[in-house]
């Protein structure tokens, strides 16, 4: 896989080039010292990889996947690096919402240089792109299994939502999670927001979601809560997993548990596959929304739901940042929907109306 690296460091682009040359599967291609040579380079000599620093002069990380989006540059996954982890957090959901596969702190959790952290993460991230990549490949001619996919309008009135819903995606889902909050409206169910943010961004993400999502005089409470209540929406913690559980008082009561990650297929985390299959294995029926993203994460936790009755929607893979999470659910499961977020949050609010859920 060729590799671009963009840092304004001279000694931490030495750096990256010898992770970079010290892993088989990357071929460094080129560096460059600002994000405006970058995209000058990234056009003449693309590459599959582009690892970018956040703070440049010039055009810094937001600058750089903005120009990539605006210009439509295909067929590259960019790696955000930074010295500032929760200082840089506004910033670093930007990235994400803009499509950036993942981000890879230059210091470990004492604030310190660690180079042999940012190597072991930013080689994580190597094998979910190549992962993605041989998993694109495969869907290549590939038609989805038989779903009712943009027929939302047509289904059944008798239609039965769950009791509970998860939101869940990767790289390019902060937007789409916007927009199916912004149709909603008022919620008087649960709902568990699962997306692969960095280790304790979740607050920053509840805070973002507080902001941009009740825009309307909506008064979604969102927050990290163990416990599932109507109206509230849970946003589940980076760097752990996190599983349902029944409550041992109350076997209605529906708890959010977290657990290690350091184990995790995928390599990013919250796993989504772990959460839908936890509800399973507790006989949770819950309602999925699987939005843009990186990968396969998620795919089987939607197929097990969806054998148990719960209904499962992607956004369209023409309008999603990255494709593959919703591509990689659709070849495997029977879906009651594939659209873009806002048709889906439009139904989603009608079937709760008539079933009197709100």
């Amino acid at each position: 896989m060729k590799v671009g690296i963009v840092d304004d460091s001279g000694f931490m682009r030495i750096v990256l080039k010898k992770i970079v040359k010290q892993n088989s599967n990357f071929n460094f291609l080129w560096d460059a010292s600002d994000g405006i040579q970058a995209i000058d380079k990234l056009i003449k000599d693309p590459v599959d990889i582009l690892i970018c620093d956040m703070e440049m002069p010039n055009l810094d990380g937001i600058g750089v996947l903005t120009e990539i989006k605006n210009r439509k540059i295909k067929n590259v996954s960019c790696i955000i690096v930074s010295g500032q982890h929760l200082s840089s957090a506004p910033k670093i959901l930007d990235a994400l919402s803009l499509g950036a596969v993942g981000f890879v702190s230059k210091n470990d959790e004492s604030g310190e240089s660690n180079l042999d952290t940012m190597k072991r993460d930013l080689n994580a991230l190597k094998d979910v792109i190549i992962q993605k990549n041989n998993g694109e490949k495969q869907l290549l001619n590939i038609k989805s299994k038989k779903s009712n996919q943009n027929q939302l309008n047509f289904l059944p009135n008798n239609f039965l939502p769950s009791k509970l819903l998860v939101i869940a995606g990767s790289a390019g889902s902060l937007d789409p999670i916007n927009d199916l909050f912004f149709e909603l409206g008022d919620i008087n169910i649960p709902i568990v927001v699962a997306v692969h943010i960095p280790k304790n961004l979740e607050e920053y993400l509840a805070q973002r979601l507080n902001k941009t999502s009740n825009k309307n005089g909506y008064k979604t409470n969102f927050g990290v809560f163990q416990s599932l209540e109507k109206g509230n929406v849970s946003i589940a913690k980076g760097g752990i997993n996190s599983i349902f559980k029944r409550s041992s008082i109350d076997y209605n009561n529906i708890i959010i548990e977290n657990i290690d990650a350091s184990s995790n297929t995928y390599g990013f985390t919250p796993s989504i596959d772990l959460l839908l299959k936890s509800a399973v294995e507790n006989e949770i029926k819950c309602d999925v929304v699987l939005l843009s993203g990186l990968g396969k994460d998620g795919t089987e936790g939607c197929y097990l739901q969806s054998k148990i009755g719960g209904n499962i929607f992607v956004q369209s893979p023409e309008t999603a940042i990255a494709s593959s999470m919703p591509e990689s659910v659709l070849k495997i499961c029977d879906v009651n929907g594939c659209e873009h977020p806002t048709v889906i949050g439009k139904f989603l609010k009608k079937t709760w109306e008539n079933n009197k859920l709100i």
